[in-house]
């Protein structure tokens, strides 16, 4: 099928040629576009030649037997997506049967293969295409918020180096923080426009919900509680005065709501579910990952290694404890957002109190993620891939820290 790979590659070069010509892209989200092409080939030839296959090429795989098999029977691809249960002929070549998120996103996969004509670098360029242009709709909305800082959104959403990498080609994380963005960037719309009655967003805001719930539903336990409590706030604080301190409170009545929706995030089997995982990475894991004292998923085992949970989530593998090349990568962008962030603390950061709900909201997001990330997947690798639903933003909120603290001198430059 090399005809429709040639095909779709000019489609490709001509939607990029309408793209930088039509739809406003500055310099800098020119090259940030170029990156982000760059970085899904880059994902491609990391797993070819440095692991030796994973989980990018198991995707491409199976979307391969998909795609034969409805072009083989077209008359199933509408059972195929929504009952493919009844497809036992297809779900016997399907490796991911009990894998229900692999399984749903390799059929997405599967529709950039018929389109790609198979091509695995096609479709990692197509997806990375749609992760950018995601991405650069949150970035324009968090512009608004941001005002004269919005280069910061800039700068750490479109080359954050381990955010760039993981976010980009034929991988699931593609797919889910394109959702996220999308979700994060149509909650800022609402609240900038005020106009809480536009269908179309509503409609958008629905099946990106759908859609990160199917491909992480943990990313979405997080995330949507926290799109709903900001949605009222925004709503409730032109009516009432409301203080910020609400924020964290309506995130947990609204989590436990969500959390009754999957087995898993309810209160009464999280810390067991989250207990089974650390198990099992710490088992799959020789070195390079977190290990914590007397956890055994209890609440006790659970609060007495938040902190360390917190700290691991976000710093590590800290700049001693990388193990490979891609690990010692990671640990330089964690050691440079670490020194970032100790600095911003010690020069400033206590006397800096925020009422910016959107602050609020992103430190709770950061911080549930994370702790919640560290404990079921301390193996330093997973989590390091794993993060990137929250990595950008905190990396946003330590260098808005920073220019915080430069405008303060700017403007008491003898205190």
């Amino acid at each position: 099928m090399i005809w429709l790979s040639i095909i779709s590659a000019l489609i490709f070069i001509f939607f990029s040629w309408i793209l930088v010509r039509n739809f406003r892209i500055d310099p800098v989200e020119a090259i940030a576009f170029i990156v982000k092409i760059l970085a899904g080939i880059a994902v491609g030839l990391v797993y070819t030649y440095y692991y030796n296959g994973g989980d990018t090429f198991r995707y491409y795989v199976e979307s391969g037997k998909i795609a034969r098999f409805l072009i083989e029977n077209p008359s199933s691809v509408f059972p195929f997506f929504f009952d493919t249960a009844s497809l036992p002929e297809l779900m016997q070549q399907i490796s991911f049967q009990q894998e229900p998120r692999a399984l749903f996103f390799t059929k997405i996969v599967a529709l950039f293969h018929l389109f790609t004509g198979g091509n695995y670098w096609l479709m990692g360029m197509y997806m990375s295409l749609g992760a950018f242009l995601a991405v650069r709709f949150l970035v324009r909305e968090l512009g608004h918020i941001l005002q004269q800082h919005k280069s910061v959104a800039k700068w750490t959403f479109y080359f954050l180096p381990t955010f760039i990498f993981w976010t980009s080609g034929v991988m699931k994380e593609t797919l889910a923080f394109a959702t996220i963005a999308v979700l994060t960037g149509i909650v800022i719309r609402f609240d900038r426009d005020k106009n809480y009655t536009n269908l179309m967003g509503w409609v958008v805001m629905l099946l990106t919900s759908l859609l990160l719930w199917k491909l992480k539903y943990f990313y979405a336990a997080v995330a949507l509680p926290l799109a709903v409590v900001l949605l009222l706030y925004n709503f409730m604080k032109k009516r009432y005065k409301i203080h910020v301190a609400i924020i964290p409170l309506l995130f947990i009545g609204v989590a436990i709501v969500v959390s009754r929706f999957h087995y898993n995030l309810r209160f009464e089997h999280i810390l067991q579910v989250v207990y089974e995982n650390y198990q099992t990475s710490i088992a799959a894991s020789c070195v390079g990952a977190t290990r914590y004292h007397h956890f055994d998923g209890s609440l006790y085992g659970f609060l007495i290694n938040f902190p360390l949970a917190l700290f691991s989530g976000l710093f590590r593998p800290f700049i001693f404890e990388f193990h490979n090349t891609p690990q010692l990568v990671v640990a330089l962008e964690n050691f440079a957002i670490f020194i970032l962030f100790v600095t911003g603390l010690w020069k400033g950061g206590r006397r800096i109190f925020t009422k910016n709900p959107y602050v609020i909201v992103a430190i709770v997001y950061v911080a549930v993620l994370a702790v919640f990330i560290a404990f079921s997947t301390p193996n330093f690798g997973t989590m390091s891939r794993y993060k990137v639903a929250y990595w950008p933003f905190f990396v946003m909120l330590v260098l808005l820290l920073i220019r915080k603290i430069r405008t303060m001198r700017l403007l008491a430059p003898n205190e």
